[in-house]
């Protein structure tokens, strides 16, 4: 989108003051990357918003000129303040108790960052080298790939079709329509094609393969993120980040493919009825290892970073483990986040849908499902029997490459649907058609394994972002419900350049001179196994969430401790500095006691906005139970107990918070209960 038609020349006047007051350095050896190149980026991700929010976004930042501090205040507009006080106005947005201003500032830094950190000019001043394609070579993996139709597929003609390319409406009919491709979407689907059913997937995002990678974090995060990687829960305290391409999540995560803790699946079959006994989930989760390649990192795919966080570990008496991850030979390049321009990474695109589509599925992206409507009447062409109850429509709009609708519909007929868009957005689609029942729990328990992170600085190199992301993890063995306690998951982390400024606390110098030590710095997260009940809910007359969580005491006793855990094993590990996620307390010196620190934080610092939270884990929205009053599916077959037919199968289905990353999990249900339901349909 040319520059008329996004940041004019007010908003880009006032864009290059908020740009230079939030990361400018003051020293004169660092000089800041150039207003206009920065300015064009910015230009041109404002340009890659749907049409209301690239509006509102324009609205916003010309509302943080005028933004009082507090709504009774009336201050001078930013563009006529000296530069200190710039960053001063800036700070107390930053904390401001008005949630408005708040998510004002918080969305303008992230994509002022993002801008300012993918543009080439900044990268020296922080050490770093840029994408290996065009520096490194690589040979990329020979993988299955699904066939590209470009014509809309008929049955039995398995492949990929991409939704914008429709120049109709579209009415298709299979036995079972599947919506969402992410682990549990593109689990069911292959599941279900190799048992010979007729499937049809639905993608709301686009299509991209290894060749689309292009290790830039202002493209990848805008092609394979939901809303750009700008979901929050409903006041911005807490970012979600979700997948939002043909293989959701699976495209941009890490690869890990961990089991759930026994003592969390003993926990679903004592409480909610969870059937399935050792040997069964067993042979579940050997089958989705199988598929994934999975297999312990080797050691010399360990790089400094995970080094550092074992040594520290052992120091501090936590024996850290090695991560199982989805990967063939990988490369080390260290941008798993931004999608595998290698296919090193074994993910729903080159490990589950490739089979799946040569059973015979089709898969639509670009495809964003409204309603599921349960219609009178049977299809021959369908096949329901009785126990599938009355025939299904899903009805969906085809979107164009920004996500916005061609004004193309598309319908599809079938016996039964499983639902599989995400634990934000599954419980919005059943609560949307209403075929979940008026009194079910679908939405009401939000479970985000919210997490933090602890960055250290060392006196040598570290380069954190190259190389395997996650190899070595702590699990704290708490169990959940002991000591009032769920536990947490520690595990080091490989941030990309606008990720970690994103999450960087500070304005201005203090935050240029924490960018500059970044090729010096290690970092982990914690990961809190929560007990939190969160909701989720549609917004009238839309398919948006509207998100509400809040940590409670029990998520904050855990945060602190993973947090002072992590403290202890970067000190161990021989850091000179420790930066926490905190905005009154980021930087401390290895000799000020950062764990004695965490520990005696009054328990306002972990109020929301006093401390950067996200999550990449949503989870329970549609939980099992064997009691449909407190869950919205079946135990065994993850069936909606409101309406036949209808099944959920992925992370909203788990009735407690899992622990740990999920992924391998959900593949592993998702395919037991798809297998379960092709030998109903073939009854």
């Amino acid at each position: 989108m040319p520059a008329s038609q996004s940041l004019r020349g007010g908003g880009r006047h006032l864009a290059r003051i908020l740009l230079r007051a939030l990361f400018a350095s003051d020293q004169p050896d660092r000089p800041d990357p150039g207003a206009d190149t920065v300015l064009d980026r910015l230009d041109r991700l404002i340009g890659d918003l749907p049409g209301l929010e690239r509006r509102g976004f324009l609205a916003l930042l010309q509302g943080l000129d005028f933004s009082p501090v507090a709504l009774s205040a009336r201050p001078a507009r930013l563009r006529d303040l000296p530069p200190e006080k710039v960053r001063e106005r800036l700070e107390k947005l930053e904390r401001s108790s008005a949630t408005p201003l708040r998510l004002a500032f918080i969305a303008a830094r992230a994509l002022l960052a993002m801008a300012w950190f993918s543009d080439e000019a900044s990268w020296p001043a922080i050490g770093y080298h840029g994408p290996w394609l065009g520096r490194v070579d690589v040979e990329p993996a020979q993988v299955d790939r699904a066939v590209v139709h470009h014509q809309p597929p008929e049955p039995g003609q398995g492949g990929i079709y991409a939704g914008r390319l429709a120049d109709r409406d579209l009415s298709l009919t299979a036995q079972v329509c599947v919506v969402g491709s992410g682990a549990g979407g593109a689990a069911a689907a292959r599941a279900l094609a190799e048992a010979g059913i007729d499937v049809v997937v639905l993608e709301e995002g686009a299509h991209h393969t290894s060749a689309d990678f292009d290790q830039r974090e202002d493209t990848a995060i805008a092609r394979l993120y939901r809303d750009g990687g700008r979901r929050t829960t409903w006041d911005g305290s807490l970012a979600i980040i979700q997948g939002c391409a043909v293989g959701g999540s699976t495209v941009h995560n890490t690869g890990m493919a961990l089991r759930a803790p026994e003592r969390v699946i003993e926990r679903w079959r004592r409480e909610h009825g969870f059937e399935g006994d050792s040997v069964e989930i067993d042979a579940a989760y050997r089958r989705a290892e199988e598929w994934l390649n999975a297999h312990p990192v080797p050691d010399d795919d360990v790089n400094l970073n995970n080094s550092l966080f074992a040594k520290g570990a052992a120091a501090a008496g936590l024996s850290s483990r090695r991560v199982i991850q989805a990967r063939t030979q990988c490369s080390g390049c260290g941008y798993c986040t931004l999608g595998c321009a290698y296919d090193r990474k074994r993910s729903a695109v080159t490990a589950l849908l490739p089979a799946a589509c040569g059973g015979g599925a089709r898969v639509i992206a670009d495809a964003r499902v409204e309603r599921i409507r349960v219609v009178a009447g049977r299809s021959s062409g369908c096949g329901p029997g009785a126990h599938m109850g009355p025939l299904k429509r899903v009805d969906a709009t085809l979107l164009d490459a920004r996500g916005q609708p061609t004004g193309r519909r598309l319908r599809v007929r079938c016996a039964a649907v499983v639902v599989a868009a995400g634990a934000i957005d599954s419980p919005c689609m059943v609560l949307r058609s209403r075929v979940g029942g008026s009194e079910s729990p679908v939405g009401r328990s939000l479970r985000l394994h919210p997490a933090a992170t602890v960055s250290a600085g060392f006196d040598h190199e570290v380069r954190a972002h190259r190389g395997v992301p996650h190899a070595e993890c702590y699990d704290d063995q708490v169990g959940p419900g002991e000591a009032a306690r769920g536990g947490f998951f520690l595990v080091p982390l490989g941030l990309t350049p606008a990720v970690s400024a994103i999450t960087t606390p500070g304005v201005g110098p203090v935050h240029a001179r924490r960018m500059a030590a970044w090729t010096h710095t290690a970092t982990a997260g914690v990961m809190v196994h929560d007990e939190t009940v969160g909701r989720v809910r549609p917004l009238p007359g839309t398919t948006r969430p509207l998100i509400q969580y809040r940590c409670s005491a029990g998520e904050r006793a855990d945060l602190r401790e993973g947090l002072a855990a992590l403290c202890r094993i970067w000190v161990e590990a021989g850091a000179t500095t420790v930066t926490l996620p905190f905005r009154d307390l980021p930087w401390l010196d290895a000799g000020d006691d950062p764990e004695a620190r965490v520990r005696a934080l009054p328990d306002a610092a972990f109020n929301p906005h006093a401390i950067l939270l996200g999550s990449v884990h949503p989870q329970g929205t549609c939980p099992i139970s064997a009691d449909p009053s407190a869950g919205a599916v079946t135990p065994r077959d993850l069936e909606l107990h409101e309406q036949s037919g209808i099944f959920v199968t992925d992370a909203s289905v788990f009735p407690t918070s899992v622990g740990v990353p999920p992924q391998l999990t959900i593949m592993a249900l998702a395919a037991r209960a798809a297998t379960r339901l092709a030998a109903r349909l073939q009854r």
